[in-house]
């Protein structure tokens, strides 16, 4: 071999090593605190006596950073609305939390502790920033969260959210988006990049016993309070045997969907549980766009509560002079002319509740979060002003 070619092959081999670690770097790791979060999805208002959605973010220490006793984390924080049925511009509204280091801040969806989100459903997200009254994005990789959602009078199913980091290139504090308007930009030079592919286990839908099965997909790729392009997404859904069905869905924003409202095949005619991944989430004029979401499943079920009571009592060593409450002393006795009657038989009668069996039905619900290929796609989330009334 010349030494021209091995300068060649080595030249070569030094840049594939030196490739694979930048790509890493610039992906964001789902594991780990970040300076932005993003909460898949909220229900508005209350259940009852309880907020439909409650939120927790807390902050822990950056590494490689010194945190002081009580250090405020500010936060920016927007609710993200997907449009009205006749439009495509996603509202928003935005607010401020503040949480320390190691103290964890509780809000929800209903108007506690932040503000009401302008819409019934959507998705949530945050950032830290130097000040609220600035309110410039900056590096701060300390949030972590989740979410408790009260569906149903009898349940309740909970979410971690998606932590996402800045880029590994600034130092902690340092501004994420002077050069931006204001704008995240997951590029992996401002915060590291987001992935647009989604992989997951789903429970297929059923009428009998009811069974509904719902993906919560969204998509980092928003102009906030303007019009925003539709995302197209292509999914592959196998049952067991492997089978395919390969079908897709529309959405701009953020959407909650049934697997049947998907498709109408997607029950237990086709299978009891599989795989679902996505081949492409694009939008028209950018190409491939980030992907992400949960799943959301609820099981409808009957169960018989026995009855707890015979109408039949035993009591033992039974005093007739202290009788137990609801007991009464009572006898037959036999009518004599002359004499009234002759008592034949004496017994203590009580009064006890008697009960039936009874059917109950409830929702058993769970969620969980999707699965992504490591793949990160650049994105850039636009926040704006609310718009004219």
């Amino acid at each position: 071999m010349t030494t021209k070619s091995s300068c060649f092959l080595f030249c070569f081999v030094l840049a594939l090593g030196l490739a694979a670690p930048a790509v890493a770097w610039d992906l964001n790791d789902t594991s780990e605190p970040g300076s932005v979060i993003v909460f898949h999805k909220f229900i508005s208002g209350f259940l009852s006596d309880q907020p439909a959605t409650q939120f927790e973010i807390s902050a822990t220490c950056p590494k490689d950073w010194t945190c002081t006793g009580g250090q405020t984390v500010h936060l920016r924080a927007h609710w993200v609305c997907p449009p009205d049925d006749s439009g495509s511009v996603c509202r928003e509204q935005d607010f401020n939390l503040d949480v320390t280091v190691n103290g964890t801040v509780v809000f929800d969806a209903a108007g506690n502790g932040a503000s009401s989100p302008p819409c019934s459903r959507g998705y949530l997200i945050a950032w830290v920033i130097d000040d609220t009254s600035t309110g410039n994005p900056i590096k701060f990789d300390s949030l972590i969260g989740d979410a408790v959602i009260r569906a149903s009078e009898f349940g309740a199913r909970a979410y971690n959210a998606l932590p996402i980091k800045a880029a590994e290139g600034l130092g902690t504090t340092d501004p994420t988006a002077a050069d931006t308007g204001g704008a995240l930009a997951f590029d992996g030079s401002h915060y590291k990049m987001v992935t647009g592919k989604i992989f997951g286990t789903v429970r297929y839908e059923s009428t009998l016993p009811p069974i509904r099965t719902d993906l919560t997909l969204l998509t980092l790729d928003v102009h906030s309070n303007l019009p925003n392009e539709l995302t197209s997404v292509s999914l592959n859904f196998f049952n067991e045997g492997e089978k395919l069905e390969s079908t897709g869905t529309n959405f701009t924003c953020w959407t909650e969907q049934s697997l049947t409202s998907i498709d109408q095949n997607l029950n237990t005619s086709f299978g009891t549980k599989g795989l679902v991944e996505s081949t492409s989430a694009t939008q028209p004029s950018k190409g491939d766009v980030t992907l992400v979401g949960i799943v959301e499943t609820e099981e409808d079920f009957t169960k018989t509560l026995p009855a707890d009571a015979s109408g039949f009592v035993t009591i033992n060593l039974l005093d007739l002079n202290n009788l137990p409450a609801n007991c009464f002393r009572r006898n037959i006795c036999i009518p004599v002319p002359f004499d009234g009657c002759i008592t034949i038989f004496d017994f203590v009668q009580c009064t006890v509740n008697t009960h039936v069996d009874v059917n109950f039905t409830g929702v058993r619900d769970y969620s969980y979060s999707l699965y992504d290929d490591s793949v990160g796609v650049p994105t850039t989330f636009e926040p704006t002003p609310a718009p004219p009334r």
